[in-house]
């Protein structure tokens, strides 16, 4: 049977006599099968009880999500406190009070690629959730989807967003900004030719059409990182993106959403050498790629950073640079993505093995 949602009518044959059909069942198939890791990879979900940032006083309760899921990136928070994620580029998954729903929000047709993901929650008790998407007969060009969630499903897609020229295994990061406009983050349309140093930022309504103000006439509205991997609400006025920028060096900007103006920030990571105890020594193949900078907001005016395999807290010091203090757990787990929801839990996805990640929930206590 294929991934998704199925509606089966069952009957039973008694003596070469077929019984009536019964009621119909709906039936949801995700596309990763439900594999327990190895024991030498489970072992590395021995998590300890909690989770530090640097040398504060500032711990986190540690607890485990989810341990079943083939990749998990894209990680997002609304106001009600539900996370939204990608899984496999293929499923849109939630996360509600805490646990995983059953049934994916959203997939896509096999060989399509979600390469975007952001959520416009502020006006509305129904979120907008848009999608950007990649159809397997054209994977030079990206598309985006507004669609409704109504009880952790989305739908009545509405195509905002058509045939943007893009570069195949890309990404196209989304964002919401406070002025209710959608930001879309991309790689030149050809990084090959040279004709770009840079990927642009584009800016659009809610209807996929370019904003009335000022004099803009076009959908550009900054310039972006060559190979972008992220795009955050920063304040009311200012977003976060990050990637690579043309001397594949990791880059993290902040963008003032008043002028478009984009400012670079300079952070350096100061990564934990040592494994924990019991554990192997560190390796520096990690069981996944080890991520670009992804960004997203945390409380009192801080992001959190994940890179380099690892998560941050970080606060703009106002000279230009970035801050960052490290959360620290379990120094074996390659660490994918992370979000920050309301009650300021920090939900954090984490690479067991080659095929395989986790969601981990980490609490303040």
């Amino acid at each position: 049977m294929t991934p998704g949602r199925h509606t089966l009518e069952l009957s039973s044959v008694l003596n070469g006599v077929e019984s009536p059909l019964s009621t119909r069942l709906i039936v949801s198939l995700s596309s990763t099968a439900a594999v327990v890791p190895p024991q030498s990879d489970r072992r590395l979900l021995d998590l300890p009880s909690s989770a530090c940032v640097g040398t504060s006083n500032t711990c986190y309760r540690v607890t485990l999500v989810t341990a079943d899921l083939a990749s998990s990136t894209t990680f997002l928070a609304t106001q009600s406190g539900k996370v939204f994620f990608v899984e496999s580029e293929r499923l849109v998954r939630v996360i509600a009070d805490g646990v995983l729903t059953d049934e994916p929000a959203l997939a896509v047709d096999t060989g399509s690629r979600i390469v975007g993901l952001a959520v416009d929650d502020h006006d509305t008790a129904t979120p907008a959730v848009y999608v950007a998407w990649t159809d397997p007969s054209r994977e030079t060009v990206v598309n985006v989807t507004r669609f409704r969630e109504v009880q952790n499903i989305l739908g009545e897609g509405a195509q905002i967003v058509t045939a943007l020229p893009f570069v195949k295994g890309a990404f196209a990061p989304l964002a919401v900004g406070g002025d209710g406009l959608l930001y879309l983050a991309l790689p030149p349309a050809d990084p090959s030719t040279g004709a770009s140093e840079a990927g642009v930022i584009l800016r659009f309504t809610r209807d996929g059409y370019t904003p009335s103000i000022g004099a803009q006439t076009s959908p550009t509205y900054a310039g972006g990182s060559v190979w972008p991997t992220t795009l955050a609400t920063g304040s009311a006025t200012a977003l976060w993106s990050g990637g690579r920028s043309p001397e594949s060096s990791r880059e993290i900007a902040t963008i003032d959403l008043t002028s478009g103006r984009s400012a670079p920030l300079s952070f350096q990571t100061s990564l934990s050498s040592e494994a924990a105890p019991g554990r192997p020594p560190l390796s520096e193949n990690a069981a996944q790629p080890r991520p670009d900078p992804v960004v997203s907001p945390a409380a009192q005016s801080t992001l959190l950073v994940v890179t380099d395999g690892r998560l941050f807290l970080g606060a703009e010091s106002g000279d230009g640079r970035l801050a960052l203090e490290q959360l620290t757990f379990n120094p074996d787990l390659t660490v994918l993505g992370a979000v920050q929801a309301p009650d300021r839990s920090i939900y954090v996805s984490v690479a067991i093995d080659a095929q395989t990640t986790a969601v981990l929930s980490l609490r303040q206590q």
